[in-house]
């Protein structure tokens, strides 16, 4: 029993095996993926009917309904078949690879320009209490208008506000008893001691929005950080959109005499992932639903 047993398992297992596993890969590629909305490759769906063609040929051989030539014919032209399918999923993951890099990058440089744009709006709307209502007037903002700025000044000679406690005549100066008043010394000098100190002090004056926003010492500490350059003139221009030209949508809507709400929109919704009609995920900036003159972005929500 046990040696029958045997000679079956021999000689039908492979072919069995084949079967199966075809079936299952024949199943997995018409089935569409829950995480992609769509099923795989053509190359998959065929490599699967390959085996499970193996499979079936085997088994008939197995069982001699079909001679050895047929068998050996029917598997040298799958072979070579399966070794075609093989050369085009490599190429299939490769160029898969570079939709995913390109998109990654895409998805980065639209965020870096919605980032632009909240910058500029918030500081139009520090200036003149709403946002503003088209990209055009935002440029004439950038490029022509100034704003009303703080500029710290250190002048002690060490270049920046001594981080100890005030000592000796500085206690004089700021009217301290270093009994009555220990808590208070044991703190250290801080921005308003030094003022009166004479270490410190905040000027204020009118600067370009432009060196403001992307050329003071705190832009240019972030300017590594920056996916592209900033250029005002391309501040409601997508980037990477191919031989087509497309642009940021921005609409405002009043909330009340005094204030109004905004929203920026990617037209392009790059997604190399969606087949034409799938919806997509479009990035967008603030909201039109909300009465806070929301400025978040939908990826941050």
């Amino acid at each position: 029993m046990l040696e029958q047993l045997g000679l079956f398992t021999k000689k039908y297992l492979f072919a069995t095996l084949l079967i199966i596993i075809g079936i299952v890969l024949v199943a997995v590629a018409v089935i569409p993926h829950e995480a992609l909305q769509r099923t795989q490759s053509g190359e998959f769906l065929l490599g699967g009917i390959s085996i499970l063609i193996a499979g079936i040929v085997s088994l008939l051989y197995s069982l001699e309904l079909i001679n050895k030539l047929i068998h050996f014919s029917v598997m040298i032209i799958l072979f070579v078949f399966c070794g075609i399918l093989t050369v085009l999923s490599i190429q299939s993951l490769q160029d898969t690879i570079e939709k995913k890099k390109a998109y990654e990058q895409y998805v980065k440089e639209v965020k870096q320009s919605l980032d632009d744009i909240r910058q500029v709006q918030l500081k139009y709307k520090k200036k003149y209490g709403k946002f503003a209502t088209s990209f055009d007037e935002l440029k004439r903002f950038l490029t022509k208008d100034q704003v009303y700025n703080t500029i710290p000044v250190v002048l002690h000679p060490s270049g920046q506000i001594p981080d100890r406690q005030p000592k000796g005549w500085e206690l004089d100066t700021l009217g301290y008893d270093p009994f009555e008043d220990e808590a208070l010394i044991q703190d250290g000098i801080d921005e308003e001691e030094a003022i009166k100190l004479g270490y410190f002090r905040v000027d204020t004056m009118w600067v370009p929005v432009m060196e403001d926003l992307f050329y003071s010492e705190e832009a240019k500490k972030n300017a590594e950080e920056r996916e592209f350059e900033f250029d005002p003139q391309k501040l409601d221009v997508i980037r990477n959109t191919g031989d087509k030209t497309y642009q940021f949508k921005l609409v405002t809507k009043e909330l009340d005499s005094l204030s109004n709400a905004m929203l920026v929109i990617d037209t392009y919704a790059f997604n190399p992932f969606k087949e034409d009609g799938q919806p997509r995920d479009t990035m967008k900036l603030g909201s039109l639903d909300l009465s806070d003159e929301s400025t978040n972005g939908s990826w941050e929500q």
